[in-house]
């Protein structure tokens, strides 16, 4: 058995690679704090960096991390069980005698314990740090009513522990119950630290581990690639890297998004609706400024002051980084995954109302160049169409006008189409502005430029609705501005 194969199965302290700098920070920030929150999602590494900690002050004499299994309690454990199970735990740690408290355990009962096992062991002026995994567990129904109250009351409370007790809650979405509770302390006093994807030369460890040898550039880039650096992917890439050479890439994509399907869909189901409108935004478009979070949030009425919550959680699940400014989605597998997911965005409000200003200006522009011209030329008003627009772009637009009258292949035109509806609308600002024209239109304008930078920044927009792409909010805003303007100008007309 190799050295990282025993890491994909159970935590383990030995191989816990690039981390020991957050480890030594929790503890700092938990001590200081008298609590912390350490938010990973599934697979990231949590259990590993917990154990990590105890491991690193193994012969500290000044702190005492005990690490704590919480799945290991009872389903319907009470908070007197919890505390005995947290006695337990860090009597066998100080390796002291230690019986159950017998009937209700209140604070002050688990204050005198914890107490007596620090004497017992000749650690009385030792900081105790609990690393509590799998924090869930004291957030369940079950266990939240009272538990939380007493447990915050130890950290925070007098007690004759006071100031030499401290807890690490590890999870993930979970931990915002601390948060929300406005009666806690834990959400405005604790530290917060999340964990990040590995760097690529911690991923080089983790192959270097996996007993190939020193890892290739190009391996150590497929495997970031792939997985982006989250720990729990790396580690089963690593397991299999003579599988992803560079002509198997696409196969590996495709077998690790199998192969990891119930993983990957944990995570995309653990993401808050605030996390997950990012994430979409993300995949439509490649990033997101950061700053532009809180807009896109409001714009899809979502809470916009979770914003930074939201880009944390796609940070510490292992799918996001943060580059710069920017937030990229970095982890291909999960990449291919989710993107099977993502439906194309509903228009907002703001959109909509955009498309019909774009449509009525481009048919209010048709109607009174028509009018114009054929109270000026009667009869030969489609020559001074062709004239206005040049020949090579008038015979664009008949032979747009003839394929649309031949789109329908089983129905007849029930109309004869207007040359005009065929007209691009800077080919209708160009009708306008014409020499011969002008004079027709001239009272509607301050001069020809104000015309020609209206439909300029109405065009782009215009053109792109019509292909079905997205366009910046700022950009709509302008447009409907520039459409209402240019409405308003049309209708000047008597």
């Amino acid at each position: 058995m190799t050295a990282i194969t025993r890491v994909a199965g159970q935590p383990d302290p030995e191989f816990c690679v690039g981390r020991d700098d957050l480890c030594r920070s929790i503890v700092k920030g938990a001590i200081e704090h008298g609590s912390a929150l350490l938010f990973g999602g599934r697979q990231s590494g949590k259990s590993t960096v917990l154990r990590r900690i105890e491991l690193l002050h193994r012969e500290a004499r000044d702190v005492l991390p005990i690490y704590v299994d919480m799945l290991k309690l009872p389903s319907q454990a009470t908070g007197s069980d919890v505390f005995n199970f947290l006695l337990n735990r860090s009597a066998s740690l100080l390796n002291v005698g230690f019986e159950p408290l017998k009937g209700l355990v209140d604070v002050d009962r688990f204050a005198s314990e914890l107490d007596r096992q620090l004497g017992a062991a000749n650690r009385s002026a030792d900081r105790v740090v609990f690393l509590l995994d799998e924090a869930k567990r004291l957030t369940s129904d079950e266990c939240r009513r009272g538990l939380q109250d007493n447990l915050f009351a130890l950290l925070y409370g007098d007690t004759c522990i006071s100031g030499r007790c401290a807890m690490v809650f590890a999870g993930a979405q979970d931990l915002y119950s601390f948060c929300a509770d406005l009666t806690s302390p834990i959400g405005s006093r604790a530290a917060f630290f999340r964990i990040e994807n590995l760097e690529r030369t911690y991923i080089s460890e983790i192959l270097t581990l996996a007993g190939s040898g020193e890892p290739t550039t190009e391996l150590v880039d497929r495997v970031s690639r792939l997985a982006g650096g989250q720990a729990g992917l790396t580690v089963r890439l690593a397991v299999r890297a003579e599988e992803i050479g560079p002509a198997e890439y696409g196969a590996a994509l495709e077998r690790e998004k199998t192969l990891n399907v119930g993983l990957l869909r944990t995570w995309v189901t653990s993401l808050t609706d605030e996390a997950r409108t990012l994430q979409d935004r993300v995949l439509r478009e490649g990033e997101l400024p950061v700053g532009e979070a809180p807009a896109i949030l409001q714009k899809y009425q979502k809470d916009r002051f979770a914003a930074d919550r939201a880009i944390d959680e796609l940070v510490y699940t292992g799918v996001g980084k943060i580059n710069g400014n920017r937030l990229q989605l970095v982890n291909e597998i999960y990449v291919a995954y989710a993107r099977d997911f993502v439906l194309p965005a509903a228009e907002t409000n703001i959109e909509k109302s955009a498309w019909v200003l774009v449509e009525e200006t481009e048919v209010a522009l048709r109607v009174i160049v028509r009018k114009k011209y054929d109270i000026k030329w009667p009869g030969t008003a489609q020559n001074k169409f062709r004239t206005a627009i040049g020949e090579d772009a008038w015979n664009r637009l008949l032979d747009n006008k003839r394929r649309g009258e031949k789109a329908y292949r089983y129905s007849q035109s029930a109309f004869n189409d207007e040359y005009l509806d065929f007209a691009y609308l800077g080919q209708l600002a160009q009708m306008i502005v014409n020499r011969d024209a002008w004079d027709l239109f001239k009272h509607l304008f301050r001069d020809k430029r104000q015309l020609e930078d209206l439909v300029a920044d109405i065009t782009p927009v215009r053109n792109d609705h019509a292909h079905f792409r997205r366009v910046p909010e700022r950009e709509l805003l302008r447009c409907r501005l520039r459409c209402e303007d240019l409405l308003y100008m049309l209708e000047q007309d008597v």
